[in-house]
This record gives C-alpha cells, structure tokens and sequence, in this order.
C-alpha cells in the first residue's frame, strides 16, 4: 500500500495499551521499523503478542540464514502483491546481504540465470506454495539434499507466514511509513506482467 491511503482499521496508540502489550509492540516497532503493522495489530492486543512473537522468532531466531530467508520474503511479498513487505524487507534484505542484483531479479522469479541452483530452487518453491499450495516432488527432492528437516519445515511456516501477513497488509490497506519504498519496475521481464493502466502490482481494488 501506498504512504497515501487511509487504512481501514485505525492504529492503535502506544500509550493507551495494557503495559505487557506495550512493551512488546514498541520493542517491535524499535527493532524493525514496522510501526504500521504493529499498531494496527494492537486492535487485538491479546492475538497481536503472540502473533508479533512468533513473527520475530521466524525473522532473527531461524535456522535459515538471513540471505536467503529475505529472498524468501522478497517472493512472497512480489507475488502477493504486498508493497508494504517489499518495501520493509528490502531494506532488511540488504543488512543482510543482498545485492541491488538480487533485489531486482527477484520479480523474474526462478527462471532467472542469475540464481544459485539452491536459490532457484527455494524460489520455485515459494512459487508453488503461493500458487499450488505444494511443493511439488521434483523441487522438494533438490531442496532435501542440501536442508535437513528443521530448515524444510521452516521454510513452509516462513512462507505461509508471509503470506498471512501479506493478505492483512492489503486487505487492511495499511499504509507504508514515509521514506519505506514500495514496487519499483524490474529491469527484464517479470514473471507477473503490469496491469492495464501500466503500473506494478497492487492488490485487488
């Protein structure tokens, strides 16, 4: 979403809530620069803790290392059409070591020949699973020989994560901060096309 729109559901004010809901939404908000998301997710306060706890285990306490969990994300984000995760997880996706290259091939998907033939791989099981629900056989097979249960199973959770965050985000029309980014036009071809009046994804509205 755009720093412009107006979100359907009001942030809640850091101070108006309980102090244990607090203390976690505003350590949240410190760490990763996410106020929107996080406010808003303070409506509920009791779901809000265990879901921003949950959120942050998967984002700094994983067994898949940062790179590759960011190009993940980044995935996710594009596929869903999610320009408030895209623009938040680009900036963390370059702390963590991606390159402006990475970044902008992420759109063309797995098919792109820049990738390792372990990132292609993980990519075209993002796909599936945002697509298809699955990863189909043949893909699981090249991901198992290099991942051992712990890091397979975590990739399922991180990706299906996102992309419980991605339907909130565009369904709640929550806003971007000013001076997060949203979609930028990739250099190539996409794997998902601009729609009818030429701009890049956004969600269905």
């Amino acid at each position: 979403m755009g720093i412009e729109n107006e979100s359907r559901i009001t942030m809640a004010r850091l101070s108006e809530l309980p102090s244990g809901t607090r203390e976690v939404i505003d350590s949240a908000c410190e760490r990763t620069g996410a106020r929107h998301v996080f406010l808003t997710l303070a409506r509920h306060p009791q779901l809000a803790v265990r879901y921003v706890r949950f959120g942050l285990e998967l984002l700094g306490d994983g067994v898949m290392d940062d790179r590759q969990r960011e190009l993940v994300i980044l995935r996710v984000a594009w596929l869903c059409r999610s320009d408030y995760e895209w623009g938040h997880h680009v900036r963390l996706g370059k702390r963590c070591g991606l390159r402006a290259r990475d970044i902008s091939r992420i759109p063309q998907g797995p098919g792109h020949p820049g990738w390792s033939a372990e990132d292609a791989a993980m990519l075209t099981a993002v796909d599936e699973l945002v697509h298809r629900r699955c990863v189909s056989p043949d893909t699981w097979h090249l991901l198992a020989r290099g991942w051992d249960e712990k890091k397979l199973i975590e990739f399922l959770v991180l990706v299906g994560h996102y992309v419980t965050l991605a339907g909130l985000l565009n369904s709640i029309d929550i806003a971007r901060e000013p001076g997060v980014e949203g979609f930028q036009a990739p250099a190539g071809k996409a794997t998902e096309e601009p729609n009818e009046a030429g701009s890049w994804p956004t969600p269905f509205r």
